[in-house]
């Protein structure tokens, strides 16, 4: 199984990449995860524009079969348990590919969200990048471990 996180910035909380690095190297139990970094376009681009180009961007590092899961404030808020129950659902629609898009502080273009199987939210909270990156890392070992049956979970 492929996990593939397309993120359109890097971490610049540096104290996160060791806490990003664990949950990797425990996923990597489950799965091969791949992390894609697309630097995010200037501040001084006009929003639209650079949402635009952006998504051009992520569409050339999308697998033609994986199942796209866009991370956006408008998706569809998961509980761990809910994770849980969508990725096998998530692998079998990918071929057991996933490509998770983590947006630039911009977020994501709108055609590109509407062109993803799926749409997850973290609720209204505002989330570093890293953050995010590492709460979807940590989130995905933890659906692993309930689908296992296997402590982690409480």
């Amino acid at each position: 199984m492929q996990i593939n996180i397309i993120a359109l910035a890097g971490v610049k909380e540096k104290f996160l990449l060791p806490g990003i690095a664990e949950c990797i190297k425990r996923l990597s139990r489950f799965a091969n995860v791949k992390i894609i970094e697309i630097p995010a376009l200037p501040d001084e681009i006009e929003t639209d524009k650079a949402l635009r180009l952006e998504a051009e961007k992520v569409k050339n590092k999308l697998s033609a079969k994986a199942c796209r899961v866009a991370l956006t404030p408008a998706g569809k808020i998961l509980s761990s348990e809910d994770v849980a129950a969508a990725l096998p659902k998530w692998f079998e629609r990918g071929q057991a590919q996933i490509d998770f898009i983590i947006g630039s502080s911009r977020g994501l273009d709108r055609d590109l969200i509407k062109a993803c199987d799926y749409t997850w939210s973290f609720g209204p909270l505002t989330l570093t990048h890293g953050l995010a990156r590492y709460i979807v890392l940590e989130q995905l070992y933890r659906a692993f471990k309930i689908n296992a049956h296997e402590p982690y979970h409480k």
